[in-house]
């Protein structure tokens, strides 16, 4: 029925949208994504992949602080590569490995040419005096005997050298024109080793002699007879002053002085009641004794101090046989009495003794078979004697030369 059927329940009709709209939609979504990216990319350039950055002209290009390596130094085969920089504390080796360096040469290690010491721990030579030109001079002698040279070459002779401490130079006595104990108008000199640079030690002669170089080489020690009797006295050598250091009566006098390895002490000889004696002092003069007691019938003369200071040996002769002589030895510790000892050396006139510098040997003047006198030199123990001298003349007065100095 028209009015049943106009009652009935319809479902709405869809409303059918127009073709344009949905065509509309689809073109503008991209547009608006770009238009959306560009002004993302204009203002906001940091949110933009650094892949499409590139491609946008107005977004600057990033730049990266990428430090460009260095090329690698090509090293020359003969040059001395140059060690990579390390922070690394580096391992040490046992030997250090020096690189020559242009233009200078390095000797790492300094290698010494051995060499012999020289016997007796001085210069392996000794001085003493000869009268083989017919007048005594001073002759300078290698141990074996060889390169034997005259220092001196004076008119009225020269005799009674002794070293200075560093071996340079020479103090002795001129005139002296024979070997004697008493030098009238005699005077000291000063010579160097080679005979050049001769000098008067003193302005004037006073009957200077038996000079005696101090261990310190400041001071001299000398016999004079300026004051009229025999007496010993020092000069010192930088002020030139001269002190008297012994006083002897008219029955006494006073020679041979010698110091003492440390300098504080004066051996010497003292003539005293017709005797001759072995006295001691200071180096000032103070404090004088006897040293070692042995009568009338013996006469003890030529002091020398060991180089330890220990002992003080001396020769000694009889009173009625003066030719004959042998040496003797006292310690220091048993001064002022008799226990002297006659040392065995089976040899006989030792006179002048003198030690080498290391004190293991001694030099002397001793007496051949024909009563020639000549230089020997032997161990302090007595041992291999050795003759240095064969000259016909007369050879006295030797001392053993020091290390020379620099």
């Amino acid at each position: 029925m028209p009015g049943e059927a106009d009652n009935e329940f319809r479902l709405p009709r869809k409303k059918r949208r127009a073709p344009g709209c949905l065509g509309t939609f689809l073109i503008l979504t991209p547009l608006l994504l770009v238009a959306a990216a560009g002004g993302l990319s204009y203002f906001a350039p940091h949110l933009v992949p650094a892949s499409l950055a590139g491609y946008l002209p107005w977004i600057e290009p990033t730049v990266t602080n990428t430090p460009t390596p260095l090329p690698t130094p090509t090293v020359a085969a003969s040059a001395t590569p140059i060690p990579p920089l390390t922070t690394a504390t580096p391992s040490r080796s046992p030997t250090l490995t020096l690189q020559p360096t242009q233009g200078a040469t390095l000797t790492p290690t300094l290698t010494l040419t051995p060499s012999p010491t020289q016997l007796g721990g001085g210069a392996g030579q000794v001085a003493f005096v000869s009268d083989r030109t017919g007048v005594p001079q001073i002759y300078l002698a290698n141990l074996d005997g060889s390169g034997t040279l005259p220092i001196t070459n004076l008119p009225e002779g020269a005799c009674q050298p002794s070293w200075s401490p560093d071996g340079a130079s020479l103090v002795f006595t001129s005139p002296c024109e024979t070997d004697t104990d008493t030098y009238r108008g005699s005077g000291l000199y000063l010579i160097n080793a080679d005979g050049s640079g001769l000098t008067a030690l003193m302005p004037e002669s006073y009957g200077d002699y038996d000079p005696a170089w101090s261990p310190e080489g400041d001071r001299i020690a000398f016999t004079s007879l300026r004051d009229g009797l025999k007496e010993i006295y020092v000069l010192t050598l930088d002020s030139m002053q001269v002190t008297r250091l012994t006083t002897s009566s008219l029955d006494e006098e006073n020679n041979q002085p010698a110091w003492s390895p440390f300098g504080n002490q004066i051996v010497f000889v003292k003539k005293r009641v017709g005797a001759l004696q072995i006295w001691a002092m200071t180096d000032s003069g103070q404090n004088p004794f006897q040293v070692v007691r042995s009568g009338q019938e013996l006469w003890d003369f030529e002091p020398v101090w060991s180089p330890d200071g220990a002992s003080i040996f001396f020769s000694q002769r009889q009173v009625d046989v003066p030719s004959l002589s042998w040496l003797m030895q006292i310690h220091y510790e048993d001064r002022g009495s008799q226990t002297a000892t006659r040392l065995k050396l089976g040899v006989v006139g030792v006179e002048n003794l003198a030690f080498s510098p290391d004190g293991l040997w001694m030099v002397y003047e001793g007496v051949d078979d024909r009563g020639n006198k000549d230089i020997y030199y032997m161990a302090a123990t007595g041992e291999a004697r050795t003759q240095l001298s064969t000259d016909p003349g007369d050879d006295f007065d030797p001392v053993w030369r020091p290390v020379p100095g620099p």
